[in-house]
């Protein structure tokens, strides 16, 4: 089946450092992390354009943490009163179908796997049914296939290696998501 469609989506999560003093007792990224924030971007594929970005900020059920604020500029009153994560994908359910696009059988793809994981692991936890369709793409693998190039680089490395700058809040979900739209979309321009 070919898709003309692409959904690029970056999630924001609750974060803390291991000498942080407002880490909880027993936190691990791997049993409680959260999302705070789904960066998303709807690409057209053969016309190579970026059709609608959005931020969905969702409430998480425990804390944030100081480390949070400095690497996302998200506080804790910024998404005190969103939904939760359910509530949230409902929102993320709408917004893509006014834009034409099935979450669960179209395409979707993120800079590495792991907002892949992160969704998995969150909605187990929380008893969701996982958002998307199967048809997740890995885009910094695709990138450094294309380029021949190893791992450990990030969407910033990535952008200076094709010239092109960063626009907005990095760690903000919404402008991680549209930059990694914007390398995909470069990627298959020069594909072509």
């Amino acid at each position: 089946m070919q898709f003309s469609k692409m959904m690029v989506v970056d999630v924001e999560c609750t974060c803390f450092q291991d000498e942080d003093l407002d880490k909880p007792v027993g936190w691990t990224a791997d049993k409680d992390q959260e999302i705070t924030e789904i960066g998303a971007s709807i690409v057209d594929l053969p016309g190579l354009k970026i059709l609608d970005t959005k931020s969905f900020l969702v409430q998480p059920e425990g804390p944030m943490g100081a480390f949070c604020k400095k690497l996302t500029t998200l506080t804790y009153e910024d998404v005190k009163n969103r939904p939760n994560l359910f509530g949230v994908l409902e929102e993320l359910y709408t917004w893509s179908k006014a834009n034409k696009f099935d979450i669960k059988s179209m395409p979707w793809g993120s800079w590495g796997d792991y907002d892949r994981v992160q969704f998995f692991r969150e909605c187990a936890r929380k008893n969701i049914g996982y958002p998307f369709g199967r048809a997740h793409v890995n885009i910094k693998g695709m990138y450094s296939m294309m380029t021949l190039q190893g791992r450990g680089f990030g969407v910033n490395k990535a952008l200076a290696q094709l010239g092109m700058d960063f626009e907005g809040i990095p760690h903000r979900g919404v402008d991680d998501a549209r930059m990694t739209a914007k390398i995909l979309l470069n990627i298959l321009g020069k594909a072509q």
